[in-house]
């Protein structure tokens, strides 16, 4: 089973992201939705996962500068 088949399967609205989003975004739809990951879509297909863990991850890395980075970094 893929994250993709798990999505298509879901009757509930799906928030996203794409790769080119940046982390800024993705994490004002964490918040405002008060969820804890998004799949990031490339098209329509599903090219990843971003979670809360991955902003801590580019905080931890980038600093200050983690905001403005892509999620696909």
């Amino acid at each position: 089973m893929t994250i993709e088949s798990i999505l298509q399967a879901r009757s509930d609205e799906i928030y996203s992201c794409t790769a080119d989003m940046s982390v800024s975004q993705a994490v004002e739809i964490l918040a405002e939705k008060r969820i804890g990951a998004l799949p990031v879509l490339d098209g329509d297909h599903v090219a990843g996962i971003f979670s809360e863990r991955d902003v801590l991850h580019c905080v931890r890395r980038y600093g200050h500068e983690a905001m403005a980075k892509h999620v696909r970094d």
